[in-house]
């Protein structure tokens, strides 16, 4: 079971998570702020695009129907001057052809010219249109991105982030968020002005680190590192599930902590042993744990195993720290009996 958590000691987890629910409901509400904006910019030129596209179909339709009536018009003046077409060119017919023709030759001639100019100027504006066209996805990306810095500029501004928490919700989350900082600020002056007492801060401490109140049975545990606060120590526990468990410093333990133990139920008592394989009987080791702990990963393990034989190498000096309930003055009594009756169970050197 977990420490029992005094009303003074934060809910870390629930914190955590107030904090990062504003800030992720915070980051969404500007997140959709900006795809507005953003989306007003793309309706704005799909509008522009649609309207291009239709003149872009009304250009072609009547440069399709021009390019027609030049050819209607070619095929007259071939018909009636057909020495006048040279290559599939209309050539201007000569002043005999027009008085011989009391004038339709130039007339011809003329719709060939006129249709041809149409043609011409139908092309220029289908080009022009097609141009725009082009140059319209140019013009967006560079609205998109001009809507996007003035959107950081209004997000950032003291108005928007106040109009935004007028939203009662928002207000509500704001509100938590500011709390917990706050009791943290709180926290540090008073750490810093020598105002926290020592179970306090173990309690904190633990609470944070999600260190857990000694419970038993418990398989497959090694004595993980040391915590102080203040006249306050304890052995920090590590099972084979990763899970941590705080015990009352107690110098008679340091003969073990090279060993990997069990605390089992037996009849009407609970008894410690040191865990051994159950194939080969043989002791299992803070290297094996380390193993475990990782994923059987051999390079993970080592570097693990090799940090914690240098904590275990340190000289540690720490008197023995009052226990607070009979579950920790059990545990501490059968483990300090069994570091009188066995070897030191130290694991193998790394090679």
């Amino acid at each position: 079971m977990s420490v029992a958590r005094p009303s003074a000691i934060p809910d870390f987890v629930e914190d955590a998570r107030a904090i990062q629910h504003y800030k992720s409901s915070l980051d969404r509400r500007i997140k959709a702020y900006f795809a507005d904006q953003e989306a007003e910019v793309r309706r704005a030129f799909a509008a522009k695009r649609e309207a291009i596209t239709a003149e872009l179909a009304a250009s072609s339709s009547l440069l399709a129907a021009r390019v027609e009536d030049a050819q209607k018009a070619l095929a007259a003046y071939r018909t009636r001057f057909p020495q006048r077409v040279v290559k599939g060119r209309a050539v201007k017919p000569s002043f005999v052809e027009w008085l011989l023709s009391f004038g339709r030759a130039s007339r011809l001639y003329r719709a060939v010219t006129d249709a041809n100019s149409a043609v011409i100027e139908a092309q220029t504006t289908q080009r022009r249109l097609a141009d725009k066209d082009e140059q319209l996805d140019t013009e967006l990306a560079r609205a998109v991105n001009a809507a996007v810095e003035k959107a950081k500029q209004m997000t950032t501004s003291p108005e928007w982030i106040n109009d935004l928490h007028n939203d009662r919700a928002m207000a509500d989350l704001k509100a938590r968020a500011e709390a917990v900082t706050r009791e943290r600020e709180s926290f540090a002056k008073r750490l810093e002005a020598g105002q926290v007492p020592d179970e306090e801060l173990r309690d904190r401490a633990f609470a944070e680190r999600d260190i857990h109140h000694l419970d038993i049975p418990l398989a497959g545990f090694m004595f993980y590192r040391v915590d102080t606060f203040g006249k306050l120590t304890y052995f920090i526990l590590r099972d084979l599930q990763k899970r941590l468990y705080a015990l009352p410093y107690d110098p008679r333990l340091e003969a073990i902590v090279d060993g990997v133990f069990d605390i089992y139920r037996v009849a009407d008592k609970n008894d410690v042993k040191q865990r051994v394989h159950d194939d080969s009987k043989l002791p299992f080791t803070i290297l094996n744990h380390f193993y475990v702990c990782n994923d059987n990963e051999e390079v993970m393990a080592r570097a693990a195993y090799r940090d914690q034989r240098a904590w275990m190498k340190n000289p540690r000096g720490f008197r023995a720290t009052p226990c607070t309930d009979d579950t920790e003055r059990e545990v501490i009594a059968m483990l300090a009996e069994l570091a009188t009756t066995i070897p030191s169970p130290r694991a193998p050197q790394i090679v």
